[in-house]
């Protein structure tokens, strides 16, 4: 079954995420799991993505960056 262009656009912007939140565990020096709990809690969400079994909506990718930000910042 073909992907609909929102279903491809979102399957994008996940896969861009997930690059991102593979840095930030790395820096930060930090487990999946406790990301995802963390973050929204969900301690499958980084194991999800990088399966490629989670497209995540909106919402959720804003709840990700606003928690790598604020943690980023954090002394």
């Amino acid at each position: 079954m073909a992907q609909t262009k929102h279903q491809q656009q979102a399957q994008k912007r996940t896969q861009t995420l997930l690059d991102k939140v593979e840095i930030f565990l790395d820096k930060h020096d930090m487990e999946a799991t406790t990301f995802g709990v963390l973050a929204v809690r969900d301690g499958k969400l980084v194991h999800d993505m990088r399966k490629g079994d989670r497209v995540l909506r909106r919402k959720t990718l804003a709840k990700i960056r606003a928690f790598m930000l604020v943690h980023a910042l954090a002394p």
